[in-house]
């Protein structure tokens, strides 16, 4: 399974395949063998091995961010949740009546018609990407003015799903 981390302005996915004495690495296509050990000289005080060369680092945690201090500069390492990213890539635009692909997939569910009336927040669609399933929801109430793709249908990431059509005389929020 790949993981997506953020590491500054640069985001990566990494594949771990797990050993006795540490971990082999994918990230971003590039195979590395690496091990943390963390040592009692002090908290945060660690050895990082990577492709056999060791490294002395300082390593903190706060939340969801691990800051990582090498060879002189601390590096942020944060851990990508990547369904609520896809979620949040998936919803429209403030006053945006699109509802867009967050990812490639397929669609599982429809749960409306073209012409049904809904409400923010109501399930439109409901589709699937890589074994995830994300439910495509109507971010103000609305009419359902167009099911871009049916039940089964394949669509590639940015592909409008579903075109909300606010009522006459209601104002774009």
């Amino acid at each position: 399974m790949a993981y997506e981390f953020q590491v500054g302005d640069a985001r990566c996915e990494v594949v771990p395949r797990y050993r006795r004495d540490g971990f082999d690495l994918t990230i971003d296509g590039r195979e590395v063998r690496a091990a943390l050990r963390m040592l009692a000289s002090g908290p945060g005080d660690a050895e990082l091995e990577i492709d056999g060369r060791v490294h002395q680092v300082l390593v903190a945690r706060r939340g969801d961010v691990v800051w990582v201090h090498l060879g002189g500069t601390t590096h942020a390492v944060e851990f990508v949740d990547s369904l609520r990213r896809a979620a949040s890539e998936g919803a429209p635009a403030a006053g945006g009546d699109a509802l867009v692909a967050p990812m490639p997939g397929v669609v599982v569910e429809v749960w409306v018609a073209v012409g049904d009336a809904v409400g923010e927040g109501d399930l439109l669609v409901t589709i699937e990407s890589m074994k995830l399933q994300t439910a495509i929801r109507a971010s103000h109430a609305a009419r359902v003015a167009e099911i871009a793709f049916a039940r089964g249908a394949s669509f590639e990431k940015g592909a409008v799903l579903v075109r909300l059509e606010r009522a006459a005389g209601e104002a774009a929020r």
